[in-house]
């Protein structure tokens, strides 16, 4: 993907996913998910 599009998806918000959307595929995993304080 980075060759086809270079660095600008990541300003796209097409390609950004929300929370609810991760959590919808890996809502198993969230049992180990740390706060992120950076």
């Amino acid at each position: 993907m980075l060759l086809a599009f270079g660095d600008g998806w990541r300003k796209n918000n097409g390609y950004q996913l929300t929370e609810q959307e991760i959590r919808k595929d890996f809502d198993w995993a969230w049992q180990w998910a740390k706060e992120v304080t950076e």
